[in-house]
């Protein structure tokens, strides 16, 4: 059907049925805005929508991200021997994050989390990128302890506290 035998129509039934007025007026703007070639309406609806969602998903995320407890970062041209230290409280059943990354040139590295008493809670196998996990079993204050000697490079640890 013609654009314009669907106005015609539109009108006979806006003229015989009062009730569709509202909806007649409404067919014939958005057959307006076809015919001018134009969506934009619809365009700024739905890049409305997608902004919001968003805002809204950014929102969850800040809300919900893991918390920063600490981190260490080293670098170094010279060998150099040495222990870096951080603390963190942490109760049992907390779920902590730790990733780690490294240039090793030369030297060792060993990064150990351990407990108040000294007890190693997590040892880091020896990698370039690693992210790995542990539940703590006990609330205690932990120490991440990243143990170098001879090091020539450079090496970061985050620790996360989960949500």
């Amino acid at each position: 059907m013609e654009v314009p035998q669907l106005q015609n129509s539109i009108r006979m039934c806006n003229e015989n049925r009062t009730g569709l007025h509202a909806s007649a007026d409404w067919i014939t703007i958005r057959i307006n805005m076809a015919r001018e070639g134009g969506n934009g309406v619809k365009k700024n609806h739905i890049a409305m929508g997608l902004l919001v969602m968003m805002a809204f998903a950014t929102g969850i995320w800040w809300y919900f991200r893991p918390a920063v407890l600490g981190n260490i970062n080293h670098a170094s041209t010279e060998p150099e021997t040495s222990v870096s230290t951080i603390s963190f409280s942490g109760e049992a059943g907390d779920r902590i994050k730790l990733s780690f990354q490294s240039t090793i040139e030369n030297g060792n590295l060993d990064i150990v989390v351990c407990d108040a008493k000294g007890t190693v809670v997590k040892e880091l196998d020896r990698a370039k990128r690693l992210e790995t996990f542990v539940t703590l079993d006990d609330t205690d204050t932990y120490t991440l302890e990243a143990d170098y000697r001879d090091f020539i490079g450079n090496f970061q640890i985050t620790v996360y506290k989960e949500s």
